[in-house]
């Protein structure tokens, strides 16, 4: 009877393990893929898994009290939470629809799903750009702060993906690029030295990544491990640090 009930947990842990594994990895799209303000944007989800407890929308990347608001499916109800603006809808396969955009919407957003057996199944986090005017959406802004787009707005496993900075500061005594979103020395891809025009690879360059003068990443050959967050760090010559994030969304 022992061996029989080992038998049977050692099954259902490999199957459990093998269902994990197998799972489509939860991504997020921005629709449309940039968004002026007074427009609407939906953040679509793809692959939600099946069977969940719930799922909820927050604001910002690391404090899970910035909720927008919680589904839960078997009862076809969602619940708004402390910082839901009024505009914002959220729909049962899973995706975020944010309603006459401002400035004040640009940010990270983040997705947790949960299920009744294991808890957390996904945390998936996208950063939003809302840009002021159709001039500064896809083109050079005319603004002095920098932006990034990528181009293109999504990509394809194999192919490549172009970080590209529009308006550097004139300052600079150095940019860094880095995967992820936050700073750490261990996500550096690489930085550029303005003043010897010399380049230095950090510990998270894969060989597949070219950082240009110019403040742009190139990334080659990409693979669904790509997918994900980007953060530039510049650093001017007055010692004045600024932050900028991308979503690279690998197909």
């Amino acid at each position: 009877m022992e061996v029989l009930l080992l038998t049977s947990i050692k099954e259902a842990s490999l199957l459990t393990c093998w269902h994990l594994l197998t799972t489509a990895k939860v991504t997020i799209e921005s629709v449309p893929p940039q968004v002026v303000e007074g427009e609407n944007v939906l953040l679509r989800v793809h692959n939600l898994p099946e069977n969940l407890l719930t799922f909820v929308w927050h604001k910002g990347a690391r404090d899970m009290s910035l909720r927008i608001a919680l589904y839960l499916p078997a009862k076809n109800l969602s619940l708004t939470g402390p910082v839901h603006s009024g505009r914002e809808t959220v729909y049962s396969n899973g995706s975020l629809q944010i309603h006459n955009v401002t400035q004040k919407d640009t940010g990270f957003y983040t997705l947790r799903i949960m299920n009744r057996h294991i808890g957390v199944v996904s945390i998936t986090t996208m950063y939003l750009h809302v840009y002021t005017s159709l001039l500064n959406c896809g083109s050079p802004p005319t603004s002095v702060q920098p932006t990034i787009e990528s181009v293109p707005p999504s990509v394809a496993e194999g192919s490549s993906v172009l970080l590209l900075v529009h308006n550097l500061p004139e300052n600079l005594l150095a940019f860094f690029w880095y995967k992820g979103m936050v700073v750490f020395n261990n996500l550096e891809i690489g930085r550029q030295i303005i003043a010897t025009n010399s380049s230095v690879l950090g510990p998270a360059h894969s060989g597949r990544e070219t950082v240009y003068n110019n403040g742009s990443l190139l990334l080659q050959n990409v693979t669904s491990k790509d997918d994900g967050l980007y953060t530039l760090r510049t650093l001017s010559t007055d010692l004045k640090a600024e932050v900028l994030h991308m979503q690279v969304q690998v197909d």
